[in-house]
């Protein structure tokens, strides 16, 4: 499977979309006050990516059960 993490000019690392989307997922928070925090610091589009990316990852290691 292809991941679909995300490759920028300006290099997420998987730990930090992992974070970004653990965070959203605990809070419920919107994309906007997830990426504006200090130790993670994306734009909302690369939030939404990061989450979709985790959501996906998670999805298809849980459904290959």
């Amino acid at each position: 499977m292809k991941s679909k993490f995300i490759m920028t000019p300006i290099f997420y690392s998987t730990l930090l979309q992992v974070l970004a989307a653990v965070r959203f997922f605990a809070t419920g928070s919107n994309q906007g006050a997830v990426g504006q925090d200090m130790n993670i610091a994306f734009s909302q589009p690369a939030v939404s990516r990061s989450i979709r990316a985790v959501a996906d990852a998670i999805n298809a290691t849980l459904l290959r059960r």
